[in-house]
């Protein structure tokens, strides 16, 4: 790595894997970016955070998850880091289900399309 640049490390919580594996295989190709924990569901997202959440710089949220919602992670990890940058991703078009999800915390949201 470059002396100016700083490693970027990101989370990813994502049902669907084919997606997930695709933002992951993309993030590596980024020479700043190592994924450091990935998750499918909201307890395995819980757990992760459990661990790890002091070495994730950036996290990218699904919102609709096999057992509950990407805002309930978002409101979760916001209590411990305040200042952590959450990407939402998700297929939902609808501008106030973007507008709260960026009330419950998210920094961006965009659709899985883009």
């Amino acid at each position: 790595m470059g002396g100016s640049q700083t490693l970027k490390c990101a989370f990813l919580l994502e049902d669907h894997d084919s997606f997930r594996r695709a933002l992951v295989y993309l993030l590596a190709r980024e020479p700043d970016i190592e994924v450091v924990g990935q998750a499918g569901s909201l307890q395995e997202a819980r757990d992760v955070a459990r661990e790890r959440l002091d070495q994730i710089d950036v996290a990218t949220v699904d919102l609709l998850l096999p057992d509950g919602i990407g805002t309930d992670f978002i409101r979760e990890a916001h209590r411990a880091r305040p200042d952590l940058p959450v990407l939402v991703v998700t297929v939902v078009r609808e501008k106030e289900v973007h507008d709260w999800a960026l009330a419950m915390g998210a920094t961006e949201v965009m659709n899985k399309d883009v």
